[in-house]
């Protein structure tokens, strides 16, 4: 990309912007004021200034910044000072963010109290499609939500954390619900390990899914209620049906 030349930026105004990023995908200063620009913000101003679209002036004006601030952006990005704020984006000029909304600000109250309340119901195993109705929500934005999530961009970020906690732990839910289920076909295999019987002539002989009883076992061998009794009972006839051999 060709660059244009750098605003040239007086000694009065070479001061430090400290900046952290903010929990909804902005910055703070280091007094912890909120930025007056985002992430999103960040990108275009360089953007438009390098190929030749904005002065600095009219950046101003544009992102109703003070132009001093405005010059600073430049030179710091140029300066590689928010390449740590840009590792998620492996090329800005391929990257197509004009779709993404980094502004904290239209994620209003009302909207962060809906996705905690999604969290809420998700964690009570309700279906993503139930959840949206109940909250009026479009489950295509909350797809659309998850996959920006999972660049590390916030506030998705931290919807897409609690989003697949919830999944993992529905997960774990509907497995322990089966496990639970399936009492008489765990003492059948059981049964059938202590007489000397494979795994795979259990499954041919009662149907057991021998994937269900693998994942009941792997859950057990880390200690996790209720597979953990389960693991141990198969250890022991596993042990029993060797010393007959």
């Amino acid at each position: 990309m060709k660059r244009r030349k750098l605003p040239s930026i007086k000694e009065s105004e070479n001061i430090p912007i400290d900046l952290e990023p903010s929990l909804f995908g902005g910055f703070n200063y280091s007094n912890g004021n909120p930025a007056d620009f985002t992430l999103n913000d960040i990108i275009s101003i360089n953007k438009l200034y390098h190929n030749g679209v904005y002065d600095t002036l009219e950046l101003a004006d544009k992102f109703d910044l003070e132009e001093r601030l405005i010059r600073q952006i430049i030179w710091r990005f140029d300066a590689g000072d928010f390449d740590k704020f840009l590792k998620n984006f492996k090329d800005l000029d391929v990257l197509d963010l004009e779709d993404i909304d980094f502004n904290s600000n239209n994620f209003t109250n009302e909207k962060l109290k809906k996705l905690d309340l999604f969290i809420f119901h998700k964690n009570l195993y309700k279906s993503d499609e139930n959840i949206c109705e109940l909250l009026d929500l479009d489950i295509e934005t909350i797809k659309t939500y998850l996959e920006y999530g999972k660049t590390g961009i916030m506030p998705y970020y931290k919807f897409y954390q609690d989003y697949k906690d919830a999944d993992e732990r529905n997960a774990l839910k509907e497995i322990e619900d089966d496990f639970r289920k399936s009492d008489e076909l765990i003492k059948v295999f059981i049964s059938y390990t202590y007489r000397g019987i494979s795994m795979e002539n259990i499954s041919k002989l009662t149907g057991i899914d021998l994937k269900k009883v693998n994942t009941w076992l792997d859950l057990g061998k880390e200690g996790k209620e209720p597979f953990d009794k389960f693991y141990e009972d198969y250890l022991e006839a596993v042990e029993f049906r060797d010393n007959l051999r």
